[in-house]
């Protein structure tokens, strides 16, 4: 008796087992084929693209999106839908809408970006990391050159590589501050001592080494409207106790209060 039920439980194990395999040869094709429709069926091909300051066509995102491997239609909405964006560099924010299994529709707020190098005949542009976001043939407008940085090596979606390790802590942190005090100037320069000057309608201000810069810039801004009058170099390389500082102007110098108003506080 022990002996028949062992053996009749050894044959339902095996009939189990039986049908368990047949089951898994079944779910695997299966699975199969839903991942190669995954996979094949929603390859990203095309995107159409809308944004408030239009700095990027539909085909350069496209082409970041390709370097970021970026390929899945249906990956890129579902993680979008549920709050697990893609992280892009070149948005703020950003939403997206599926128009068919290979093409998307991006909306988006771009970071702005914030001024570019020059090498040879192409113009490197780069965010407020020092990211190079945009290379083009065409001078940007309304964004300040910069100049001054031994540069290594400059290759989009990277942030710049220079010889001195104080080149782009410099860099983002004068964009930081210009955004604060929306100044815009049309050139920064950051020499080899990582002393910052920037040039500003007829003005060159000497900002000096990056330290104190947010006092600097705030000084700046409530004198801004008198020394914008006049064309020379004004020394702000170090921060005044009194608010003042020296505007060289052709050949004579004078000195240029900073004579703040409540209306020009930070």
């Amino acid at each position: 008796m022990y002996y028949q039920r062992r053996n009749y439980m050894k044959r339902k194990k095996k009939r189990k087992l039986k049908k368990s395999v047949k089951k898994l040869l079944i779910l695997i094709p299966i699975i199969a084929v839903i991942a190669m429709v995954c996979v094949y069926g929603f390859a990203l091909k095309d995107v159409s693209y809308s944004s408030d300051l239009q700095q990027y066509s539909a085909e350069e995102v496209k082409a970041y999106l390709n370097a970021k491997k970026i390929d899945n239609t249906l990956l890129f909405w579902i993680k979008n839908k549920i709050g697990k964006s893609e992280n892009i560099d070149l948005f703020e924010e950003y939403s997206v809408k599926m128009q068919n299994p290979m093409k998307v529709k991006i909306i988006s707020y771009e970071k702005k970006l914030k001024g570019y190098i020059k090498i040879y005949n192409s113009f490197y542009q780069v965010d407020e990391d020092g990211k190079v976001l945009k290379i083009t043939a065409v001078k940007p407008k309304d964004i300040p050159i910069i100049t001054g940085l031994d540069i290594r090596k400059a290759s989009m979606y990277n942030v710049l590589e220079t010889g001195n390790k104080g080149d782009i802590p410099a860099l983002t942190n004068i964009f930081k501050e210009l955004d604060a005090y929306k100044l815009k100037p049309k050139k920064i320069d950051i020499n080899r001592n990582c002393e910052i000057t920037m040039y500003i309608k007829d003005l060159k201000v000497q900002l000096g080494k990056n330290n104190n810069l947010d006092k600097k810039l705030s000084d700046f801004n409530d004198l801004y409207k008198n020394a914008s009058k006049y064309k020379g170099t004004l020394n702000m390389k170090w921060v005044s106790t009194d608010g003042s500082y020296t505007l060289k102007k052709e050949q004579e110098t004078t000195k240029s209060k900073n004579t703040k108003t409540k209306n020009n506080k930070k």
